[in-house]
């Protein structure tokens, strides 16, 4: 059998140096075939390559304009949240209010478990209001980030520095509740029930125990106030920058925003009126 490959392979040697001659011979025609077949090759390539940069430029952009979808999602959701939890500050403080109006007629009336009952109500009322501060502030620090890699003009975000020292309410709240657990502190069939009742569990803004938060409470909301300042300072830093920096690329997705933020603004208003006249009730 080798020998058949041999001879096949003097043919094609054969036909090789015959096809050569022919080209040597009838240059004239194998020279322009040559080069129309070069340049034919050549456009098929480029074109194949064209096709291929097009396809990836697609993808790319497709992939861009996704991601910023999805950061211009983030913010409108990072903005409403924080809305939603703003909106809810006020119920925390008027119900602690309420809870201490009532430990208050308790006092006075002589009724110790119902007293401290009230205390613990309170407690966690402005625990949660600690922690709705504390949910803003995160809230604003992912704000930050994202709009770091958001090439558009970004949703207004709902809180301004003005707004955060309204919520000192809270400090004022939790210092009334300070006093009131003073008073009763001092008298001796009240501070008995207390020292039985000092660990009970408090499990809300990170507290461990009913002495625990009675403690800190004022401490923590002031904290917690003032780093949400910070950071809507920071925030507010960012958005500037931002917005000077702004060569807007998705325009498309922008349209409704003026109509968001006057709608936000509607309900921001709503919660300052009712901040305000708590804090006109303690300046009186």
């Amino acid at each position: 059998m080798d020998w058949i490959w041999i001879i096949l392979f003097l043919l094609m040697v054969v036909l090789a140096i015959y096809l050569i001659v022919l080209t040597i011979y009838f240059w004239y025609i194998s020279i322009p075939l040559i080069a129309i077949s070069y340049f034919i090759y050549k456009n098929v390539q480029q074109k194949r390559e064209r096709e291929k940069r097009d396809k990836e430029e697609k993808a790319q952009l497709k992939k861009y304009y996704e991601e910023q979808a999805e950061y211009h999602n983030q913010l409108i959701n990072l903005s409403e949240d924080s809305l939603v939890i703003f909106e809810s500050l006020p119920n925390h403080l008027q119900e602690a209010d309420n809870f201490l109006d009532q430990s208050e007629r308790n006092f006075n009336d002589r009724a110790f478990a119902p007293f401290w009952d009230a205390i613990e109500r309170v407690t966690k009322s402005l625990g949660r209001f600690e922690e709705s501060i504390e949910a803003i502030n995160n809230n604003a620090n992912q704000y930050i980030y994202t709009i770091e890699n958001y090439d558009a003009q970004p949703p207004n975000f709902p809180l301004k520095r003005s707004y955060v020292k309204k919520l000192k309410i809270g400090a004022k709240t939790s210092e009334r509740q300070q006093e009131i657990v003073r008073e009763a502190q001092r008298d001796f069939q009240f501070a008995m029930i207390y020292e039985q009742r000092k660990t009970n569990q408090i499990l809300v803004a990170g507290f461990t125990n009913l002495a625990n938060a009675l403690n800190e409470m004022t401490w923590k909301i002031s904290n917690s106030i003032d780093q949400l300042s910070e950071g809507i300072f920071e925030l507010s830093d960012s958005l500037d920058k931002t917005r000077n920096a702004l060569h807007s690329k998705m325009t498309d997705i922008q349209k409704d925003i003026s109509k968001e933020g006057s709608e936000r603004e509607k309900r921001e208003e709503r919660i300052l009126e009712i901040l305000e006249e708590m804090e006109n009730k303690y300046s009186v």
